[in-house]
């Protein structure tokens, strides 16, 4: 597990859907994640 740069990893986690407390919580800092539903990706 040495050979991987965990510091560039992200999670990303998919619904149809998701209420405002998910989407505004992709605009905290320093956390690798997004959410995709219903062909939109949040960032």
């Amino acid at each position: 597990m040495e050979d991987v740069d965990w510091s560039q990893s992200r999670i990303i986690f998919v619904s149809p859907s998701f209420n405002s407390y998910q989407k505004d919580s992709v605009n905290f800092k320093d956390l690798p994640f997004e959410l995709m539903g219903n062909q939109t990706i949040f960032k």
